[in-house]
């Protein structure tokens, strides 16, 4: 999860369920300032093990390093809170405050259980930036 992504991002079309196509090109620019050209977008959700959270208006980038999860867009539409510690992350039901799932960190990044049809249990990367390099992006 990336606290300074605008939108989730995935490098796999076989992540989304009815991928739409660009008609014209459009691109992200990651930390460094390359841009990557951005190919479509769609939706999809988390499978097993861990609650069905929806992922909506991901947006296909072949040429990305890591998947990436925008914390705001996935709080807002999963009704969840993420909390970060040091050693794992977990997300809480907004009404309820219940656990709804817990992961542990390896190294530097948070691995979340990807959403993939393809490859089911892959990890993907969670992250924190700092405001500077979030501006940075605009």
């Amino acid at each position: 999860m990336d606290t300074g992504a605008t939108s989730h991002l995935t490098r796999s079309s076989g992540n989304l369920s009815q991928m739409l196509r660009l008609t014209y090109p459009q691109f992200i620019t990651v930390d460094n300032g390359h841009r990557i050209p951005i190919e479509g977008y769609g939706n999809t959700h988390t499978k097993h093990p861990h609650p069905p959270f929806s992922l909506n208006h991901v947006l296909y980038t072949p040429n990305i390093i890591k998947i990436l999860i925008s914390v705001r867009k996935f709080t807002r539409h999963n009704s969840v809170s993420v909390e970060f510690y040091p050693f794992y992350f977990s997300m809480n039901d907004l009404n309820t405050g219940k656990i709804l799932t817990r992961c542990n960190s390896v190294g530097d990044l948070y691995p979340f259980t990807q959403f993939s049809d393809v490859k089911p249990h892959s990890p993907i990367s969670l992250a924190t930036i700092s405001p500077s390099t979030r501006h940075n992006r605009l």
